[in-house]
């Protein structure tokens, strides 16, 4: 929408805001997606995209009546969007519906027959990906920061949230600056 607004396009800009009367509805899935899932604002932005796709889809501009929501509608608009996706994508694009489900459910908005309606496509002839390091590969990548000097330390703490804790390395570089390392514990506090 920035680039809109620098292109000269502000009402463009403002069609694309929700104003359909399911918005509320997107918010507090969002406000849930932060705060009870604690979930990277990349990952939120794209299941809200998604949440927003089929509330646009199925209802429109008007209210969202989760009564009416059947399990072929959930079919159809994953057969429709999914067909111009990759098949990664459109398991993407699953997750998020899923997801978006579940929170209705767990709300009591509607029936967890809708959650389990959304399949998910199979990869063939993808390679299968290895779940984790091994410890060897592990051992690698720490070596490379064994010194004691601040900024190695730094890294490690850092190299170490990525393979221990599982974080992005976008949540990793965006932890507050008032985290602090304690070295008798040997323990990283984030506050």
């Amino acid at each position: 929408m920035i680039w809109l607004r620098f292109r000269g396009l502000p009402s463009l800009c403002r069609a694309l805001i929700p104003t359909a009367a399911w918005r509320n509805d997107l918010a507090e899935y969002d406000r849930y997606l932060a705060e009870q899932k604690g979930l990277a604002l990349n990952t939120r932005v794209h299941r809200r995209r998604y949440a927003r796709y089929f509330l646009t889809w199925e209802f429109g501009q008007g209210a969202a009546d989760w009564s009416k929501l059947t399990i072929e509608d959930v079919w159809r608009f994953a057969a429709r969007y999914s067909r111009r996706m990759q098949t990664a994508s459109a398991n993407v694009m699953l997750t998020g519906l899923r997801d978006f489900l579940r929170y209705l459910n767990f709300r009591g908005r509607c029936a967890h027959e809708l959650v389990a309606a959304v399949s998910h496509y199979a990869a063939f002839n993808r390679p299968i990906r290895q779940a984790s390091l091994t410890q060897e590969e592990r051992n690698t990548y720490l070596r490379v920061y064994a010194g004691n000097e601040p900024r190695e330390l730094r890294d490690r703490a850092m190299m170490l949230c990525l393979l221990d804790l599982g974080l992005r390395a976008q949540e990793v570089v965006q932890l507050p600056l008032c985290s602090s390392y304690c070295a008798i514990n040997s323990a990283l506090t984030i506050r």
